[in-house]
């Protein structure tokens, strides 16, 4: 996060909130909680979502829902690890940035 802070200070004006999202009750998914979401700074502006993993997609779906609900001028998603399996495929979900997903992209490990 330091870099991209850093490579876009002086060009871009933006504000970083982090939203921390939970679906994980010891070692089992349950319904996601979402804590320290400022909603002032959603609507009218142009949202990213940085995640580090999309597992099963439970909690990308609920935060895409409830941020669309807010009024947002747009809202794209970059994950550097998107699982393919099938507890995500029936979210019918592809970030718009991903930094690697191996099940589908083998040939981006081949390159």
């Amino acid at each position: 996060m330091q870099s991209l802070m850093s490579a876009t200070h002086s060009k871009l004006r933006f504000i970083i909130e982090y939203v921390k999202m939970s679906s994980y009750q010891g070692t089992k998914s349950g319904t996601p909680k979402m804590e320290n979401l400022n909603t002032e700074h959603v609507r009218g502006r142009h949202v990213l979502i940085i995640e580090d993993i999309y597992d099963t997609g439970r909690s990308m779906k609920e935060l895409l829902i409830y941020l669309r609900t807010l009024g947002p001028h747009s809202l794209r998603t970059a994950i550097m690890l998107h699982k393919c399996n099938l507890a995500n495929l029936e979210y019918n979900y592809v970030a718009d940035f991903v930094g690697y997903a191996p099940a589908q992209h083998k040939e981006w490990v081949d390159s």
